[in-house]
């Protein structure tokens, strides 16, 4: 996977639909993943963007994946879900209990965040990611 300072292809149709981009955002397209800051991201969610490339891939072609992201509120959902389960997967692998515990609170955040447009609350969202990675087990 490459990390490319910079914004996807598809950056106009992604905020003329409304989702939120800023200096944090990230965009998977295929086998980059666009970073506009261009700040060097952490491990797991570098970890969480492959999850997306690998999604990308079984589905045909980036600009497909992105069409549906856009327009499909259960396939978003569907789709975060399991890469914010897996990344948090590997930071229980990776971290301390307490570390890990902190670390489901921020990605629950983030996945509640008006971001992704679900409607989310936090708590709803930790939910979420923790009955996704169990039943996965």
């Amino acid at each position: 996977m490459k990390f490319i300072k910079g914004y996807p292809p598809n950056i106009e149709e992604i905020k003329q639909a409304g989702f939120k981009v800023d200096e944090n955002s990230l965009f998977c397209w295929g086998e980059v993943t666009y970073i506009p800051s261009g700040k060097e991201i952490p491990i797991d969610i570098e970890y969480h963007e492959e999850i997306h490339a690998k999604q990308i891939a079984q589905f045909g072609s980036p600009e497909l994946w992105w069409r549906k992201y856009i327009l499909d509120t259960d396939f978003r959902l569907a789709i975060e879900l399991e890469a914010y389960s897996e990344q948090y997967g590997f930071i229980r692998k990776t971290l301390s209990a307490k570390e890990a515990k902190m670390g489901l609170t921020e990605l629950s955040e983030n996945l509640s965040s008006p971001q992704y447009n679900l409607g989310l609350t936090i708590s709803q969202a930790e939910t979420l990611i923790r009955k996704y990675g169990q039943d996965r087990i």
